[in-house]
């Protein structure tokens, strides 16, 4: 909740927020990717919770399945 927070405050510490809360939920084991994929504001931090086999085989699938990289384009192919 931004309460009383400037706008100038508030975008400045989202970003420190959110990668302490995907930081602390990947230590204790979870997961920061939605039901419907990554995200666009988790892509960045995909690559902190799997290595680069998994990400190739991510990127190997969307190929499969989007070989013209359509549907989302640049989410997956680009990391």
């Amino acid at each position: 909740i931004k309460g009383d927070l400037t706008q100038e405050e508030w975008n400045r510490n989202l970003p420190l927020a959110e990668k302490e809360l995907f930081d602390e939920t990947t230590e204790l084991g979870g997961c920061i990717s939605g039901e419907h994929g990554i995200g666009i504001k988790r892509k960045k931090y995909l690559a902190s919770i799997v290595d680069e086999a998994q990400l190739d085989l991510i990127r190997g699938i969307k190929m499969a399945f989007d070989r013209n990289n359509i549907l989302n384009p640049g989410k997956i192919v680009d990391l």
